[in-house]
């Protein structure tokens, strides 16, 4: 076992001064929920908190078991959701463990995702996430559409904003795209393998189609932010007639706060991926996001952004007449009052919580 590792499962498992726990889906090379995971440890009482780390081998599991804290922090990411097809729903129970273990349960701009079906019939998850938010000491979810589920189940939660605005960086957002010594403008483009089947499809024609009208004029910066989503964007290079001096590929799949500074770079950024151009907004970057899924819209709510949200199915054109729009009116596509107000709301909330 690395020393680093060692490391960090003796502050987990025996730091006395670590009593609140950071909890959500971390360490699976997925740069949207490593983004919760520095956002939260950077936000909370820094001598006291310390992230859940994964269940590893039975004793190992037994010993995080056994662990106690007086606080869990359930952290960003879509975290309360129906699990899977099986009913099995490991988030659950292990919030569930803790607060059968006397902590206190706190939400901080956790998503909720349920099916309808999960919702009329009340499944176990559905259930025991109730209950749990019921308990709660104070339930802070990312947008108007996970709070309006929450009511739908008898729960009266605040919008606290997703995770990510808690990265907000003044200096970064004010220099944005502010030369970096490149002779040549930059675009951030995120490709995900996020669809099925012939939607996937239509979504990489489009989008090599959005590179062929952008890469004349801009040098185009195509963030991979997960391993599964390299493939994606290499098709989608292939599919396109850029040639190989028009475009880099940048793979960051776990450092939130470089991820910025390199959207940063970018006059205008689009992408699939929530975190991917989520971030990219927190950085001050106009952007457009493909809102593949419902969460996307629960992420821009909060700080006046859902203008920036390109919907399903793609129109390419209407694709390629939203990116021009974006870089000739880049103002419109950034908020940057908006996140600011929303990420010191946050800090203020989190201060009241954690004095």
């Amino acid at each position: 076992m690395k020393i680093s590792r060692i490391r960090v499962l003796a502050n987990y498992l025996m730091n006395p001064r670590r009593k609140i726990e950071l909890f959500g889906m971390y360490d699976a090379d997925n740069l949207g929920d490593e983004a919760m995971k520095i956002a939260g440890m950077a936000s909370l009482p820094p001598d006291e908190t310390v992230a859940v780390i994964g269940a590893g081998n039975g004793l190992l599991k037994a010993a995080i078991r056994a662990r106690r804290f007086r606080d869990v922090v359930v952290g960003g990411g879509t975290l309360i959701h129906g699990g899977r097809a099986d009913g099995a729903n490991g988030w659950l129970d292990h919030v569930e463990l803790r607060r059968s273990q006397g902590a206190r349960v706190t939400f901080l701009g956790t998503g909720i995702s349920f099916l309808e079906n999960q919702i009329v019939e009340r499944s176990a998850s559905v259930a025991g996430w109730t209950d749990v938010m019921r308990g709660a000491a104070f339930v802070g979810l990312r947008g108007p559409l996970s709070q309006a589920t929450a009511a739908r189940l008898g729960i009266s939660a605040s919008i606290f904003g997703d995770a990510a605005f808690l990265l907000y960086n003044a200096a970064l957002a004010k220099n944005r795209g502010v030369a970096t010594g490149r002779s040549e403008r930059l675009v951030g483009i995120n490709i995900g393998e996020v669809l099925k089947g012939n939607a996937q499809r239509d979504f990489e024609a489009s989008f090599a189609a959005l590179l062929d009208h952008l890469s004349p004029t801009f040098k185009l910066r195509l963030f991979v932010v997960n391993p599964e989503d390299l493939e994606a964007s290499l098709r989608v290079v292939k599919l396109s007639a850029v040639p190989d001096e028009r475009f880099e590929i940048v793979r960051n799949y776990r450092d939130a706060n470089m991820f910025m500074r390199q959207a940063a770079e970018c006059v205008g950024f689009i992408g699939i991926r929530l975190h991917a151009s989520g971030l990219a907004m927190v950085a001050g970057v106009p952007s457009l996001l493909v809102a593949y899924l419902e969460k996307c819209r629960d992420f821009a709510l909060p700080a006046d952004l859902e203008r920036v949200l390109v919907d399903l199915p793609l129109d390419r054109e209407a694709l390629l007449r939203a990116a021009d729009d974006m870089l000739s009116k880049p103002e419109h596509y950034r908020n940057v009052p908006g996140v600011a107000a929303l990420s010191k709301a946050q800090h203020a909330r989190i201060a009241d919580l954690f004095p």
